[in-house]
């Protein structure tokens, strides 16, 4: 965020104003490019893949099971979904 222009900075046009009063609003080109978002992998998801399903969808099937677990079934659901749309019998699995 070093390159980025903050709206309370002077602006880079050189007039002497800050940058919301002058050139917010235009199309200039101050040589500034936005940094790009990095992506994040999601941790649960890379945990599936790299364990044997098997397992996993028992696990996941004991879990719908619990009389406990009223509400989070559907994010159950969504997890066992996942897992059987990337089916695995990794050997190094969950133990």
């Amino acid at each position: 965020m070093g390159n980025k222009i903050g709206r309370n900075d002077p602006c880079p046009c050189g007039s002497g104003k800050k940058y919301k009063k002058c050139c917010i609003n235009s199309d200039k080109d101050f040589g500034f490019t936005q940094p790009k978002p990095k992506k994040r992998e999601n941790k649960t998801y890379k945990f599936i893949r790299s364990t044997d399903s098997h397992q996993l969808l028992n696990f996941i099937i004991g879990l719908q099971m619990q009389p406990n677990n009223h509400g989070k079934n559907v994010r159950i659901e969504e997890l066992a979904t996942y897992i059987v749309t990337n089916l695995n019998s990794n050997p190094n699995g969950w133990k």
